[in-house]
């Protein structure tokens, strides 16, 4: 029987997928889609620990006691300018941290937005336009986490000299957007080739990589190597 031809630059590299026209490639996809959000969260959800709260408010606490001696030092040279905010002044200079760290702070489950199968892998040519098709990632997932800090203090040093820049500090949750490159196996007859693979994208796109697959029997080498794991069919 003839060898495939090689279509893409991985392909030229010895890299051919033997997984990609089984019907258990596709059940394991359709079955990772499925669990999307469930497979994130038991990859990288964490809780809002109280020792963060509180690394928080102290780091806050300091720098509000090393930022207000010099900054009410110049007030005092600016007229009435002290007496004007002196109730501010008076509420950061007291202020503990109490109201945050009473919250109740429960950090949301992650979510995922926008899933792609067979994300194409490219690089630029030698002329402005020109792309080549290197090879194809099984699932990219875009996903979004919850984040916190503590506002109230001005980011910039200027702003920082400055008390109009300044409120009482409050709790402030965001979203941090990420990605995760999923490779999806039927079976992993070499890890040594699946690192190799796995490795020639991430020289192309770094990030997450995560391998699927229902024989979890390179776990651990896997990890070692800075790549997740995930057993298909077992939540």
């Amino acid at each position: 029987m003839a060898e495939p031809k090689a279509q893409t630059h991985i392909q030229q590299l010895g890299f051919f997928d033997n997984d990609l026209n089984s019907s258990t490639h596709d059940n394991i996809m359709i079955w990772l889609q499925k669990n999307i959000d469930q497979v994130l969260n038991n990859l990288y959800y964490t809780p809002f620990e109280r020792w963060e709260v509180e690394r928080m408010v102290n780091s806050t606490k300091e720098e509000l006691q090393r930022l207000l001696p010099p900054m009410i030092q110049q007030l005092k040279w600016s007229g009435n300018k002290l007496e004007e905010h002196q109730k501010l002044i008076d509420s950061l200079q007291n202020w503990t941290g109490k109201e945050i760290l009473e919250q109740a702070i429960e950090r949301p489950l992650i979510t995922s937005h926008s899933v792609k199968w067979e994300m194409t892998v490219e690089r630029e040519g030698r002329r402005v336009g020109d792309k080549y098709t290197l090879g194809f990632i099984d699932m990219h997932v875009a996903f979004s986490y919850m984040g916190y800090m503590i506002k109230g203090i001005p980011i910039g040093s200027n702003q920082k000299k400055e008390i109009e820049e300044y409120s009482l500090p409050y709790l402030f949750s965001y979203f941090n957007d990420d990605e995760v490159f999923f490779e999806v196996k039927t079976k992993i007859p070499s890890v040594g080739a699946l690192l190799r693979q796995i490795n020639f994208y991430k020289s192309y796109k770094p990030g997450k990589y995560v391998v699927v697959c229902p024989d979890d029997r390179h776990k651990e080498l896997l990890a070692s190597q800075n790549v997740g794991f995930v057993k298909a069919f077992a939540l």
